[in-house]
């Protein structure tokens, strides 16, 4: 066999450590920052619309949302979606997040290819990585107690799920940079400036 458990114990499960490690390092860095208050003393939902039509993205709307850093820009219906701690906050997190959605809001305006592609694989990578570690986790359980080929296959059925949302991650982190990088077009980040 081309996986063995070898390849699941010395691949596949550093790389859902790293995952797990890189997902907690944002959520306390979101925390920590999320302490520090803006100059402005905007709500995210207030520094998002001005930018918004700073920049020229009248036509994109925001709505808030449940969950805790869900937010997200969905090109297929124009909405800057803001989880409520983002939206209601005056910190310089939520500023921070707003920025980068907008991000996906202008690379939406510019016809970005890599974003065009990578908001047909979310949905896809929205369940491997929900269900992904979980079901590696059965197959190893099942393995263990049953002594069967049956949990080693439902193992790599979840690490195959796994895999499509690191190859996801990776495929989609240059979209992720462009949109927090330099701001692609000037007009809309000096309205948070000073007046």
């Amino acid at each position: 066999m081309f996986f063995g458990w070898g390849y699941l114990l010395y691949v596949a499960l550093p790389i859902m450590a790293l995952t797990f490690l890189a997902s907690s390092w944002v959520k306390r860095t979101y925390a920590r920052f999320s302490q520090v208050r803006n100059s402005s003393g905007m709500t995210g939902a207030d520094v998002a619309r001005r930018i918004l039509n700073g920049a020229g993205l009248n036509d994109v709307s925001v709505q808030v949302i449940d969950g805790e850093l869900t937010d997200n820009y969905d090109p297929r219906t124009k909405t800057l979606n803001l989880s409520r701690s983002v939206a209601t906050s005056t910190s310089v997190a939520a500023e921070a997040v707003v920025a980068h959605e907008i991000g996906h809001a202008q690379q939406d305006r510019q016809g970005y290819i890599a974003m065009r592609m990578r908001s047909g694989l979310v949905p896809v990578a929205n369940i491997g990585s929900q269900a992904g570690p979980m079901i590696v986790m059965l197959g190893l359980i099942l393995s263990l107690f049953t002594r069967s080929a049956f949990g080693y296959y439902v193992a790599l059925f979840g690490l195959v799920l796994f895999a499509a949302v690191v190859a996801f991650q990776l495929l989609t982190t240059p979209v992720e940079m462009n949109a927090t990088g330099p701001p692609h077009s000037p007009t809309g980040w000096h309205c948070l400036a000073p007046s």
